[in-house]
């Protein structure tokens, strides 16, 4: 079996090789299935996400909140920061009927990251655009499902060799869900994240590439 050392590695190797293989399928409570992404879909859009963070002068080491509602939205998000070395912190989206108590904490949880922007779906982000004012959170909401793509042949995101992907850099940032304390955030490197893979593989090696495997697990830890 191939090693990466890190999870871009993977991504782009498996895009290249096999971009139209389905690697993310979205089942909702009625084992209904929502929304699927192959290798490509993933590598095209993500490259998008990291285009526009580009122009928006994110760079290395800084920090962007990942909030979308369920679904596969968040990916593209999550990779699209990674490719250019800005660290995705993960979070529950705040719930729209509860602004009051939720912008407050989500204000917390920006803070103590260091962002200035964050992730999610166009329709969430024009929701939380104007409560976001409200509230002065100091964050700017950027939906990512939108974004351009260029069928034939998509360019990767101008300076995207500015970041290649050390094992030891930071991947992502992920909140303890504060059910004993506040949530802290949890700085996960891209080893550790490997890591976790290699030991996931371990335990389903009697899987084939084409085989599917169900995975039971929260979108977010960091809750309001």
């Amino acid at each position: 079996m191939k090693s990466f050392s890190t999870i871009l590695d993977a991504l782009s190797h498996h895009a290249t090789e096999t971009p139209g293989q389905i690697v993310f399928t979205w089942v909702d409570i009625h084992c209904e299935e929502r929304n699927k992404m192959t290798f490509k879909q993933v590598e095209d859009q993500s490259n998008a996400v990291a285009a526009r963070l580009l122009k928006l002068g994110c760079e290395k080491g800084d920090r962007v909140m990942i909030a979308y509602p369920f679904g596969l939205e968040f990916l593209a998000g999550m990779f699209g920061a990674m490719k250019i070395g800005v660290i995705p912190c993960t979070i529950y989206p705040p719930n729209p009927n509860q602004l009051k108590t939720d912008m407050p904490k989500f204000r917390r949880f920006a803070e103590d990251a260091g962002a200035k922007f964050a992730l999610s779906t166009n329709m969430f982000a024009a929701g939380m655009t104007a409560a976001s004012v409200l509230y002065k959170t100091g964050v700017a909401w950027i939906g990512t499902d939108k974004l351009p793509i260029k069928k034939s042949n998509p360019s990767k995101p101008k300076n995207y060799e500015i970041f290649v992907g050390e094992p030891e850099d930071i991947c992502f940032i992920q909140y303890t869900s504060g059910s004993t304390g506040r949530p802290k955030g949890v700085m996960i490197s891209h080893d550790n994240l490997s890591e976790t893979c290699k030991a996931g593989v371990s335990l389903t090696d009697c899987l084939k590439p084409d085989d599917v495997e169900v995975l039971w697990v929260p979108q977010y830890h960091g809750k309001f």
